[in-house]
């Protein structure tokens, strides 16, 4: 339920207490209690948080021991972001430079995720940017009306205690790292983060890109193109792979407005060279795949603070005539914790459902993201032949997830994803961090 960290300022000394779901405060303080809700009540109706029914019923479900124990700063605070989450999925990220002279505070929040990988991973993401968090605290705030919001706050400080602030680091990298946490999973691909300095995103793309490859070169070859294989040999050519995403920025990054086809020209053919010198045949085709990846990539939302997961609209000539002569009008690749989908549509306009596949066991799992595309091309390409006589063409959606995992988790995570590079404003313009 909660966490708290205390350091000694020679760095000596560490107490950490850890709150768990059983414990019960043995005599609590139901005056202090009272006082407290109080307080906090006529705040926030006065700041126009909640109604007083709403913020009442929200101060009643909390915990006495979190009550007891927090500040009405701390309470407050908390009850403002849970409110402005309200129906979101959004991870927050809230740093605050003027409260304490000897630090600043940075509030990470989020719902729907696992409280202990939460809290290491803010914290392995804090220590790469060579940032301490001599203070730490992790809230979990559980209601009725909501899944439950855990809240993260860190007072930081660089390695000589001094005060660390938005212009001694780049915060907006920093931002994106940390709202990335709720949506990657951890594996052998971190080395990239710890040993190459590369963030949370752009390794999250290698997995994307090297899910993808898997899926398509499977149809040639299922034991050459194992999704393990493919993360071992972007380990083993670490600067090529490192390449490859800057190539992939290049072409889709918003913040490059000049020269960006010149540059992304010149970088190509360079790129293409150095994997042409690749001898063993099985990793040439990898990277050369995943040259061909970045080439075909219309539209992303990789460059969104608040996302989901990740979406990349495809141009249909990725796909291998030899296995699909008949090409849909577009197709997008989700991919996002414990999930991966497409999305598959044979007209500019069309219509067709969400088919979930949540597989028992890990042996069923891979048997089915095998062959994940072909089942989304032929389901849509049937619902194209079924819409013959309305306007609408054929379209489906196929989302596999991981055994385990939270059903409704992945769905979101995909459908956000679309709605990312989908929907535009009223003047009918997307996002202004999609290059489309």
């Amino acid at each position: 339920n909660s966490i708290e960290l205390y350091t000694s300022k020679d760095y000596l000394l560490r107490l950490c207490i850890f709150e768990t779901k059983d414990f019960v405060e043995p005599e609590p303080d139901q005056e202090k209690i009272g006082r407290m809700r109080d307080e906090v009540q006529a705040y926030l109706v006065k700041e126009k948080v909640g109604n007083k029914k709403e913020v009442s019923n929200y101060l009643s479900q909390l915990r006495q021991s979190y009550l007891l124990h927090s500040t009405p700063e701390r309470v407050k605070r908390h009850a403002k972001i849970y409110f402005s989450l309200k129906g979101s999925q959004e991870t927050r990220i809230l740093l605050d430079e003027e409260f304490y002279d000897d630090s600043s505070r940075l509030d990470v929040a989020s719902k729907g995720i696992d409280v202990n990988t939460f809290f290491t991973n803010v914290m392995k993401t804090l220590k790469r940017w060579e940032i301490s968090a001599p203070r730490f605290f992790l809230n979990k705030i559980e209601t009725k009306e909501s899944e439950p919001l855990v809240v993260c706050t860190a007072y930081l400080t660089d390695g000589d205690h001094n005060k660390v602030c938005k212009e001694d680091f780049n915060y907006s990298a920093l931002s994106k790292s940390l709202v990335s946490i709720k949506w990657t999973v951890t594996d052998e691909l971190d080395l990239f983060l710890d040993e190459e300095k590369m963030s949370i995103n752009e390794v999250n793309w290698l997995r994307a890109s090297a899910e993808a490859l898997h899926i398509f070169l499977s149809k040639d070859n299922h034991y050459y193109y194992t999704f393990e294989t493919i993360k071992r040999v972007i380990l083993d050519f670490r600067q090529l792979s490192k390449s490859m995403v800057h190539f992939f920025k290049l072409k889709l990054d918003p913040r490059k407005k000049e020269n960006r086809e010149h540059d992304y020209s010149n970088f190509r053919e360079s790129l293409k060279e150095r994997i042409d010198e690749i001898a063993d045949p099985i990793k040439h085709r990898i990277f050369s795949e995943m040259f061909r990846f970045v080439e075909n990539i219309l539209k992303t939302n990789y460059f969104m603070l608040n996302k989901q997961g990740l979406v990349f609209r495809m141009n249909p000539d990725f796909l291998d005539e030899k296995h699909y002569p008949i090409k849909p009008f577009g197709f997008f690749f989700c991919y996002g914790k414990k999930y991966r989908g497409f999305h598959c549509r044979f007209t500019d306009m069309a219509r067709g459902g969400l088919r979930v596949i949540v597989p028992r066991t890990r042996e069923k799992f891979e048997r089915e993201c095998d062959h994940l595309f072909d089942e989304v091309f032929s389901l849509s390409l049937a619902q194209q032949l079924k819409n013959k006589d309305i306007p609408e063409g054929g379209a489906k959606g196929v989302l596999l997830v991981d055994p385990g995992a939270d059903f409704n988790f992945s769905v979101y995570g995909m459908v956000g994803g679309l709605l990312d590079i989908l929907v535009t404003d009223k003047k009918g313009n997307l996002s202004a961090e999609i290059v489309d």
